[in-house]
């Protein structure tokens, strides 16, 4: 015994069978495997756990050796299985943080003199105390709280504010981060974002009340409202407007997925947080209250109840397709990106994470606009779907999960996720996705946001109702007749 107690050999077998067991607690625990994998996991390290003691307790050096040998491929594997499991472990914590959070800013032109808020004293700021008013209170409390004396202005909208600053009539003015991109899309603010910059940021805590509707059954089927926030607005726990917005339908029982997108600029009625319902506006507005009414006003739009919602940056989360190698998408028509100047031929086409970015951006190339965009983003988010679920994915684990977690946030338990998970490594089926548009007429209306007139698309109740009838049929197990597109 003292011998074998002197070996090396001896501690680097105990080490292998430390870090097995917990490599295999750390699975079982995590109960994302099913049963006949953690059976098939246990007997292959108890293999080779019990070879390892037998030869390393051998005589005969060469067969000692055998056993060392054997002691750290034991502690290589239990070592690379702990990194899975860690890295999903904390992807998982990542994609989980919610916590709502909101910014406002005070504003200044670029070329103005006033670099610190101690500059502002004596000078005229507008704002709004009819928008995110807490923000805005925050801010005029901190000035006063460094005796920092302003002429308040009080504005009657985010555009006419905006003028102002622009012409003077102010030095600065008060608003919601989120708000700036709105005003940007207005025709002749184009540019608005890079004309001013702000001297101080106020971030107050938004008391998000982004709570899941749970599903009981891992073979429920369950809706998820997937929300890209605006690609030049900052991080994914900022509340920003909704440019994306897609609702998925799963049935994980005949595993059919179909996917609906709404354009951004639908004028509908806007639901709070708390769901009430409010006066109509864009649908992309709804996102600056946070995605928690984005996911009610949907729900009161289409008459479903949102299980889970996603919110995604769709910037970085493009950065997902390079990790995979690429997509490959079927491109119904030609067209030219105005943006870039890039062409995408008709076809199977395979895109690169930039090509991906401008595919799904552009709108002013096609005639049905917005419809349109909303489509090419579902063939994006199909196309990286089976990619993601292929074998193929195993090589680059760690850095896919690195992406995943720094590009989406989700009110989905992990437990619910595992399960999902679990069910597919059960069944090992493939998945359809079908995918439809709603479509509408495009007019000018009042937008409560901005506090002016704005192009809004009006639904076409038709494409409403074949999208709510495609949803059941997806839920009570039966193909969906509307559907643009299957895969």
């Amino acid at each position: 015994m003292k011998k074998i107690w002197k070996r090396p050999a001896t501690y680097v077998f105990l080490v292998s069978l430390v870090l097995s067991l917990w490599l295999i607690i750390s699975l079982i625990s995590m109960n994302v495997l099913p049963g006949k994998y953690i059976a098939l996991v246990v007997i292959i390290f108890a293999v080779f756990l019990c070879a390892a003691a037998w030869l390393s307790l051998h005589r005969k050096r060469s067969e000692r050796i055998g056993g060392l040998v054997l002691s750290v491929l034991i502690l290589i594997g239990s070592i690379a299985g702990l990194y899975y499991v860690k890295t999903a472990q904390s992807t998982l914590k990542k994609l989980q943080d919610t916590s709502g959070k909101e910014t406002t800013c005070v504003y200044v032109m670029n070329e103005s003199d006033i670099q610190s808020i101690d500059q502002l004293q004596g000078k005229t700021v507008g704002y709004l105390d009819s928008i995110k008013p807490q923000g805005t209170q925050g801010v005029l409390d901190m000035l006063k709280s460094k005796n920092i004396d302003i002429m308040a202005r009080p504005e009657t909208s985010s555009m006419t504010m905006v003028t102002d600053l622009k012409n003077g009539t102010i030095q600065a003015m008060i608003m919601d981060r989120g708000y700036l991109s709105s005003v940007a899309d207005l025709q002749g603010q184009e540019n608005l974002e890079n004309e001013v910059r702000s001297i101080y940021d106020y971030a107050y805590d938004a008391n998000s009340k982004n709570q899941a509707t749970r599903v009981t059954n891992q073979n429920d089927t369950f809706n998820i409202l997937i929300s890209g926030i605006d690609t030049r607005s900052g991080a994914l726990d900022y509340s920003s407007r909704s440019d994306v917005n897609l609702i998925a339908t799963v049935n994980p029982k005949t595993h059919v997925i179909m996917l609906i997108s709404i354009p951004r600029d639908y004028y509908v009625p806007i639901v709070d947080g708390d769901g009430n319902v409010g006066a109509s506006d864009k649908l992309t507005h709804s996102g600056l209250g946070g995605i928690e009414s984005t996911e009610k006003t949907l729900e009161h739009l289409l008459g479903i109840e949102i299980n889970y919602n996603v919110k995604v940056n769709f910037s970085s989360l493009i950065n997902m397709v390079d990790v995979v190698g690429g997509i490959d998408v079927n491109n119904p028509q030609p067209f030219t990106a105005s943006s870039s100047g890039e062409t995408f031929s008709q076809g199977n086409i395979h895109l690169d994470g930039d090509q991906a970015l401008t595919y799904v951006r552009e709108r002013y190339a096609f005639a049905n606009g917005d419809r349109e965009r909303g489509m090419n983003q579902m063939r994006v988010l199909t196309a990286l779907i089976q990619k993601v679920i292929s074998p193929s994915v195993i090589s680059n684990y760690g850095e896919i999960m690195n992406v995943i977690s720094s590009s989406a946030q989700t009110n989905m338990p992990s437990e619910d996720m595992m399960k999902l998970v679990k069910k597919q490594l059960e069944d090992g089926q493939s998945w359809k996705i079908y995918t439809y548009s709603l479509d509408g007429t495009t007019g000018p209306n009042y937008s409560p946001a901005l506090g002016e007139n704005a192009s809004m698309m009006y639904p076409d109740e038709g494409t409403v109702f074949n999208a709510k009838a495609d949803i059941n049929a997806v839920e009570t197990g039966v193909t969906p007749i509307y559907t643009n597109h299957e895969s």
